[in-house]
Formats: structure tokens, C-alpha cells, sequence
């Protein structure tokens, strides 16, 4: 008989799918689990736990869990997912954008600025008449604003006082590939699922893609671009330490490939559902604990 592994899920809403999904698997498998609040997690919680699942997002503009973690966190005894590093250097658009500079080619990249250098921006791309301007951090589409007047639009931000906002050149994309990427820590077990969205709406000058507003399929590996593959792989193999991201791809009418992001946290519903729907027998959520489990009961 397998002992109980202690699961601890760090998350501002308990009741979202994914929390709701973790703990009902896990609560199945004959683990304990506890969903505590970053603001309400104290040491000796934090200290019980085998594996933690941080699903924070830091949307408060704070990196304080991580610092709580950090202090109380015995790497060799307990489970960390997704990593510190992982953490700090995705859950914030312009820490990734800086990070991702040094590993892709600036040719599969979407150029990023931080909303005070709105005239770099101007600067580097004159002939640029759409902009996307869109939080630092953030999920689904949350806080995306088009510009057509970037200088206008920056600077009204600017004189509010907010500047936790990133800027982007808007991209005519035709679909949008997302790749969830699923491994252990060491790589040698990983899945990857590819989907394909399309707009519903080519009509609109802007169109913002993400499960609400958007056709989602799923697509074979071979019918993957392999410039995608390339780059997928440049990712797997850095220093981020991660056990679930997904990655998100641009792609315009020339077949060009641009990697727009990747979510560090990201749920499970969309794509759960979307595997149920066309009789797929992988369960993300399966997978996910799967690896979990086999990198804790290596550690100890």
C-alpha cells in the first residue's frame, strides 16, 4: 500500500476547475490535500506539505509568496511545482519577455516594451499603426486594450499612475497555436498537446483570441510547424523547472511564427473539455499528478 503523499495547492480561488480538479484526484488516489489562500498561509502549513502546487499568479503585483515560500521551503524533502525560478521569471510579461530574448531568435519573437518606452517602441517600428497594450500580468485575455494612437493612449496610462503595462506590435495573426507542454523535471517523461484557434471574427480590426471567442481544435504533431517544434524544445530544455506551462504561438498568412507568450499557470477546463469532446483518452489532470509524484518519490 502506497503511503498518503501530503498535497498543498497555494491559490486565490479555491474554486475554480483546476483547484477543484486536483483535489478531486487527488482526494481519489487516497492523497490529503489542503487548498489554502497565499494570504492566509502560515509556516507550519507550508512545513507539512510533500508537494506544493503553487498556483498563485501574483496578480497583485507582489512576489511575496515566493519569498514566504522560499524561506520555509526544504528542497530536498518537499516538491515544489512550478519552480521559484519558473515562477519569478514567467508570471511577469516583461521579466518573460526579457528571459525569452535570451534563448529564442528575435525573428520568432514578438517585440515587447514596457509602457514607459512607448517611444521606443514608436522608434524601432515607424510604420506600426495597431498596438496591443495589455497588463504585465494577467490570464485570458484580462486586460488587453488595442491602440491605434499609441502615444495618445500610453500616455493617458502613464498619467494615471499605472504603469504595470506592457506593449506589443499588434500581430495579424490567422490562428494561434497553443502548445501544452506537460514533463517531469529531468525531461525524459513529457506530453505535449497542440491546439489550433481560429477567430471567429475577421472583420473586427482587432481580434483577441482565447476560448471564449474562438473556434479550439486539436491538431496532430505532424501537422505542427516545425519551427515550433524547434522552439518548444529550446524551452524544455532551459533553467525554468517547470512541470505544466503552455506556450502560445502566433501565426500570420505568410506562415510566420511568432511566440507571443507563456502562461506559467495555466487551467485546465478549456482543454479538458475539449479532449473529452473528441473521445481522447488523455487526462491532463492524470498526467500532471503523475509526473508529480514521480519526481517527489525520487527526491525522498
Amino acid at each position: 500500500m502506497h503511503k498518503a503523499i501530503n498535497f498543498l495547492i497555494i491559490t486565490t480561488n479555491p474554486n475554480v476547475y483546476a483547484a477543484k480538479q486536483l483535489e478531486n484526484h487527488i482526494e481519489k488516489e487516497g492523497h490529503l490535500i489542503n487548498i489554502c489562500s497565499p494570504k492566509s498561509l502560515e509556516i507550519d502549513t507550508l512545513k507539512s506539505a510533500d508537494i506544493i502546487i503553487n498556483r498563485n499568479t501574483g496578480l497583485n503585483y507582489s512576489d511575496n509568496d515566493l519569498e514566504f515560500i522560499e524561506e520555509v521551503l526544504r528542497p530536498d524533502k518537499q516538491l515544489l511545482t512550478n519552480s521559484l525560478n519558473c515562477s519569478r521569471t514567467l508570471r511577469d510579461k516583461l521579466r518573460q519577455a526579457e528571459y525569452l530574448r535570451s534563448l529564442i531568435p528575435n525573428e520568432n519573437l514578438i517585440a515587447t516594451y514596457s509602457l514607459l518606452e512607448y517611444q521606443k517602441a514608436l522608434i524601432d517600428s515607424p510604420e506600426q499603426k495597431k498596438w496591443i497594450i495589455k497588463t504585465r500580468r494577467g490570464q485570458k485575455a484580462k486586460g488587453i486594450h488595442s491602440s491605434v494612437d499609441l502615444e495618445k493612449d500610453a500616455k493617458d496610462l502613464i498619467a494615471k499612475g499605472d504603469h504595470n503595462y506592457i506593449i506589443q506590435p499588434y500581430f495579424p495573426l490567422t490562428r494561434e497555436i497553443r502548445v501544452l507542454v506537460l514533463k517531469s523535471l529531468d525531461s525524459k517523461h513529457s506530453k505535449l498537446i497542440y491546439l489550433e484557434k481560429r477567430p471567429l471574427d475577421k472583420k473586427s480590426p482587432f481580434y483577441i483570441l482565447n476560448f471564449e471567442n474562438s473556434l479550439p481544435s486539436l491538431i496532430k504533431d505532424n501537422q505542427v510547424p516545425k519551427v515550433i517544434n524547434e522552439l518548444v524544445s529550446i524551452i524544455m530544455k532551459s533553467q525554468l523547472d517547470f512541470h505544466f506551462i503552455t506556450i502560445d504561438f502566433l501565426e500570420d498568412e505568410n506562415a510566420m511564427i511568432k511566440l507571443l507568450e507563456i502562461n506559467s499557470s495555466p487551467g485546465f477546463e478549456g482543454v479538458s473539455n475539449l479532449l473529452q469532446r473528441q473521445s481522447k483518452s488523455t487526462n491532463i489532470i492524470e498526467t500532471y499528478l503523475q509526473y508529480l509524484k514521480s519526481d517527489f518519490n525520487r527526491l525522498v
